[in-house]
């Protein structure tokens, strides 16, 4: 009997479940990996949703405590329960957190810390340790967030545990752990840009690999323009109408913010009988969006966002993913370039969107962004325009889980 090896995959919720959820169905497709989840915080809802089997922090009793359990129903208190996790579930995490901190800075300094960052400053090494001794795995597999994913991957290396840390987008303010050679054992990047920043930052080359992400593989189906032309149709989108596609995502230095650029993108459209209006907003930007019209309509996470994206003109977001999706099937983006998160996402400053700073320059960027009619990235047709991003769109989660195979010492597929 083949022997079977462990995988402990560990992700919080948003983009880093999405990004791998594919690998880890890849893996559980074999016979001879067994791959545990711990989803994180919003990640849990997302793995029962799919029906995906995990285990949530507070399933771990073995990491908790009387004072993790106090500190946790304390900390729970401070903030308004969220829809998508259990109240235990954040009791566990956060008093799990606050007591790794406390135990590694003292009482009087993690109070400090925790009173001027929230939850940013927590590092829980032990608790993901305490994991990683219960689960026993062969090989972690997790993203390069910070807080507990960063906390696997150091107590991983310290128990000799080899990591495959897979770089979502561009790796920006994650340099900061991820250019450490004992960090973890291999890094999976999106392109060789950040590959190149990455080793010039200190990175070992020989560690740092380029498969693309795997939450991006969707947009290689072949039949994403049919899907598109579709929806066009469907929506009487004709040639001559030009679909604007705004990706909102909420701004908590400047909470009105989206609603400013999305305010000026509906002016706009007096000047634009021509231009369709579609909004976009992130999941977790809930407010009450403006009514359709024949210029507005709305979509959401039940969409075909693969479609939507290829059918769109232009796409304007500030630094949301879904902004590098509609790069990578070859339209076009105008971004604004002052939001609290342009320096993690700073499209512009890489060439791959036109970058606005005042909202009477929005308009005037979309017309000149669709008079110009060049995308950049790779195209839903295989072609590449402008700069090229990474591998060709389709096989990251096979080039991750080929990653993992190497460090149990597995075969990888011959397909």
């Amino acid at each position: 009997m083949a022997v079977v090896k462990t995988v402990l995959a560990v992700a919080y919720g948003g983009g880093h479940i999405a990004c791998l959820l594919p690998v880890i169905a890849r893996l559980r497709a074999r016979g001879d990996v067994r791959v545990e989840v711990l989803a994180l915080t919003t990640a849990a809802e997302v793995c029962d949703r799919q029906g995906v089997a995990c285990r949530r922090f507070s399933e771990f009793t073995s990491i908790q405590d009387a004072r993790s359990q106090a500190h946790g129903v304390r900390l729970a208190g401070l903030t308004p329960p969220h829809p998508a996790v259990s109240i235990d579930d954040t009791v566990a995490y956060l008093g799990a957190s606050y007591r790794d901190l406390e135990d590694a800075v003292g009482p009087a300094v993690a109070a400090a810390s925790f009173s001027a960052g929230g939850r940013q400053v927590f590092l829980p090494v032990a608790s993901l340790a305490g994991i990683l001794a219960e689960v026993r795995p062969d090989v972690l597999l997790t993203t390069s967030a910070p807080r507990a994913e960063r906390a696997a991957v150091v107590a991983a290396s310290r128990m000799g545990i080899p990591a495959v840390i897979v770089v979502d987008l561009f790796g920006t303010a994650e340099t900061e752990w991820l250019r450490d050679p004992a960090f973890g054992t291999t890094v999976c990047v999106l392109t060789e840009a950040v590959r190149t920043r990455l080793i010039a930052a200190g990175r070992p080359a020989v560690h740092v690999r380029v498969t693309g992400n795997p939450v991006f593989d969707r947009l290689g189906d072949p039949q994403v323009p049919r899907r598109a032309a579709a929806l066009r149709s469907a929506r009487g989108w004709g040639a001559e109408t030009k679909v604007i596609t705004w990706a909102s995502q909420p701004e908590t230095a400047d909470p009105q913010l989206p609603r400013r650029i999305e305010g000026a993108l509906l002016a706009a459209l007096a000047d634009h009988p021509a231009w369709h209006l579609v909004l976009r907003p992130h999941p977790s930007d809930r407010y009450q969006l403006p009514p359709c019209s024949a210029q507005v309509s709305h979509s959401g996470r039940a969409d075909d966002l693969p479609a939507l994206l290829a059918a769109s003109d232009v796409l304007v977001t500030m630094t949301s993913t879904v902004g590098l999706e509609a790069v990578l099937v070859g339209t076009p983006m105008v971004t604004w370039d002052l939001s609290q998160n342009t320096h993690e996402c700073p499209y512009s400053a890489m060439g791959l969107s036109r970058g606005v700073t005042t909202l009477s320059d929005l308009a005037p960027a979309i017309f000149e962004t669709l008079q110009r009619k060049k995308a950049i990235g790779h195209g839903i047709d295989g072609h590449v325009h402008g700069q090229a991003l990474g591998p060709a769109l389709g096989q990251a989660a096979a080039r991750v889980a080929d990653e993992v195979l190497d460090q149990l010492g597995l075969a990888k597929p011959t397909t």
